[in-house]
């Protein structure tokens, strides 16, 4: 392909930048600016200007995806020999170096790559042969966060054992120094291996480095804001000869931090390159220059950031809607609301909504809204609420409670956390159940009666009748949301996550929390409120959740999940100092600034609708507090926003009632659902026909009065107004009613 062929549909930043000359180069590419279509036609331009071969490139990327779409693009341009070339992950094309070079690691090169379950179960295992009277109490995810820790900062065993000063990091460099020994003795490695074992094979060994120098003549880097200081190394030394090293990123979007993304990696490109050459992709194809310029106001506030600005041919826009609601439940409420009237106003598809937040933990509200109001939901990059292991953890405790005959439950939970009790002694105890012809729970009582164990498993299976065997007791003597933050806490789930002090253990506490939330709502707003009808209304949620396979619908995920992504509606949820930023986020300067980053990438997900909210409060665990309005809101340009106030709270007398359908007056214009009632679901019907002005009992919405009817027999539906609920549609046939 002619050079010139290339360049034909770009802009001329992009032209600027596909033929920039040999040597360092940094493109800074905003959000939507055509980034992989720049970096795709720089290779290309470079193949066809005959300046290298296919094989003497390497483009590097975060995901496998890219890697492919790159590849495919690549071949779109008739460039050959694509396949041949090194495009991949970091952690691919580093594994693809240490299996050519493995025999000066002491690696065989049919090595194996330990993925999480299996870094787990060697950590464990050594955990429990190490002896220290602290190591059972040591969980194999923290010590696996150190680890990685201290490989990401190129501290091998010995270097980290120097540098160990308490007894905790003595204890992990002995386990360090024998995770290694164990995975060399099985010729594995495991994912921080990737990374840091290239760069230490280059630094022990310069004639293989200068190989792969010379080998690839030019280096690319796609999200170059996300590297980390071994794939920075890599990089650097990779590109020492040569210096052709082209990178593009955003450091507007560098949000991976907690993960060891080192922003300096891609602001301080200039020192490391003073003769590098710059270009600025500031021209956005996604989204209004309403949102834009929104983004950018807040953007701006961060000191840490190159200075840039996107810009638009798509002028003007709707203003960025701020909702600012009384609850969590009516912010949730609102949402759905607001996504009805989009549907009615713009006939858009489900598919073109995603709303977004910044912790797991907040979707379960959002859930229950939209369960409510029916309108089909998928979660992107994780689980539904319900669906998570914490919380099927703590409803499994819940169960066993209720009904201590629940086997399944009782497996799951009687050595978690860890109580000593493995499976072979779990096995002697099923036996003996088995034998004496009693349940699995009273055998536990029996321990001393069963042969082959041990006294202090003994003791453990004793000790856990005896505390369920407690809270069973004390049901019906003290509320559920009580006895069940008095179990949680007991169980001591919350303090082990909380020592593994990582990302996801401290995601974990929040959703055990927000469960413990439900459970209180749930107390607050149901008569009959006992653990047994809980249990029995997540059973019924999370069955309602399996008949869910329409392809069309709302997109729920947090803000890191969203990056790359763009919908025409946007909704960013929980607008709140504390919760977004988050308060565990916002302690020092470059903490706030990274929220700031991550909050600029939800607003630019928006291709032409942005909603922001907010609750005035928000249940938060065993506690309801006023809310502060996130500063970023405030840092808005106000000639942007447009403020939207729904201050009644959901449910005025109390809070949510969990998985009903609310219906209020509205500030807004109204609309009505036809909803099946898939919790109350009933294939009988009620009859041939009910009479206008007749009253009737909903098992959801109360007492109403029939407004309407239409159709017969199974084809029924009726409209009926609730004092508190409004004006529904029912198809009679899904649900029991009673006419009074």
């Amino acid at each position: 392909m002619q050079t010139d062929a290339l360049l034909a549909g770009l802009n001329e930043e992009q032209k600027q930048a596909v033929q920039g000359h040999d040597g360092p180069i940094l493109v800074l590419a905003g959000a939507g600016s055509g980034k992989t279509r720049v970096l795709t036609h720089r290779i290309a331009w470079i193949i066809a200007s005959g300046k290298c071969t296919a094989d003497e490139i390497m483009a590097v990327t975060f995901t496998n995806k890219a890697a492919g779409e790159m590849r495919e693009r690549l071949e779109e341009l008739g460039i050959p020999d694509v396949h041949s070339g090194w495009i991949g992950t970091f952690h691919g094309l580093g594994a693809r170096v240490l299996r050519r070079e493995a025999e000066h690691l002491d690696l065989k090169r049919s090595f194996i790559i330990y993925d999480a379950d299996d870094q787990k179960r060697t950590m464990k295992l050594l955990l429990e042969e190490y002896g220290h009277p602290d190591s059972s109490r040591i969980s194999p995810a923290l010590m696996l966060a150190t680890i990685s820790r201290a490989k990401n900062a190129f501290l091998g065993p010995t270097e980290f054992a120097l540098a160990a000063t308490k007894e905790f990091e003595h204890i992990a460099a002995d386990i360090y120094t024998s995770y290694t020994a164990f995975l060399r003795e099985n010729n594995a490695v495991d994912f921080d291996d990737l990374l840091m074992l290239p760069v230490l094979l280059f630094q022990a060994y310069p004639m293989v480095l200068d190989y792969y120098k010379n080998k690839f003549k030019y280096i690319l880097v796609d999200e170059y804001q996300d590297t980390n200081r071994a794939q920075y190394h890599f990089l650097k030394m990779l590109s020492s000869g040569h210096r052709n090293i082209f990178v593009v990123g955003d450091d507007d979007q560098s949000i991976y931090r907690w993960r060891g993304a080192d922003l300096r990696n891609i602001l301080d490109f200039k020192k490391d390159y003073p003769d590098a050459q710059v270009f600025r992709l500031e021209q956005n194809y996604r989204s209004t220059s309403v949102i834009l310029d929104a983004a950018h106001s807040v953007i701006v506030n961060n000191r840490n950031r190159h200075e840039k600005k996107l810009w638009t041919e798509r002028r003007g826009g709707e203003l960025v809607k701020v909702l600012q609601t009384g609850d969590g439940n009516r912010e949730a409420a609102v949402i759905c609301e607001m996504i009805m009237q989009e549907l009615k106003r713009h006939r858009r598809d489900l598919r073109d909504f995603a709303i977004l937040y910044r912790t797991n933990a907040q979707s379960r509200v959002l859930e229950e809204a939209l369960r409510r109001a029916v309108i089909p939901y998928k979660i992107v990059g994780g689980l539904r609420f319900y669906e998570r292991k914490e919380i099927k953890d703590v409803l499994a405790y819940l169960r066993l409670v209720v009904n201590p005959l629940d086997s399944i439950s009782l497996r799951r939970v009687i050595n978690f956390p860890s109580r000593g009790i493995g499976d072979v002694s779990l096995g002697r105890v099923q036996q003996f159940a088995l034998d004496q012809h009693i349940p699995l729970f009273d055998a536990l009582r029996r321990a001393d009666d069963i042969n082959g164990l041990s006294a202090r498993v003994r003791s453990a299976l004793k000790s856990f009748h005896g505390f369920i065997s407690k809270y069973t007791e004390l049901k019906g003597k003290i509320t559920i949301s009580e006895l069940s933050s008095a179990l949680v806490e007991e169980t001591g789930m919350l303090h082990m996550y909380k020592e593994e002090g990582t990302e996801e253990s401290r995601s974990r506490i929040d959703n055990i929390r927000e469960l413990l939330n439900a459970i209180y709502e749930f107390a607050q707003n149901r008569s009959d409120a006992t653990l047994d009808t809980f249990l029995e209304e997540v059973a019924l949620v999370a069955d309602v959740d399996s008949l869910d396979s329409s392809a069309s619908a709302v997109t729920l995920m947090t803000v890191h999940s969203a990056k790359g992504l763009e919908f025409p509606v946007v909704f960013i949820a929980g607008l709140e100092d504390g919760l977004f930023p988050l308060l565990r986020s916002a302690e020092t300067r470059d903490d706030l600034e990274e929220e700031r980053r991550l909050f600029y990438v939800g607003t630019t997900r928006a291709k032409e609708t942005l909603y922001l909210s907010w609750a005035k409060r928000r249940r938060t665990y065993k506690d309801t507090v006023r809310s502060k309005r996130s500063r970023f809101l405030a840092e808005l340009d106000s000639d942007l926003v447009e403020v939207k106030e729904f201050d009644v709270p959901a449910y005025p007398e109390t809070y949510q009632r969990p998985y009903r359908t609310t219906r209020k007056k509205r500030q807004t214009d109204d609309f009505e659902q036809v909803m099946p009632d898939y919790e109350n679901f009933s294939q009988d019907g009620s009859g041939d026909t009910i009479p206008v002005g007749a009253e009737i009992r909903h098992p959801s919405f109360g007492v109403g009065v029939v407004q309407e009817t239409s159709g017969r027999g199974e084809n029924l539906k009726i409209k009926v107004y609730f004092k508190d609920e409004g004006l529904k549609t029912i198809v009679v046939k899904y649900v029991k009613i009673d006419i009074l």
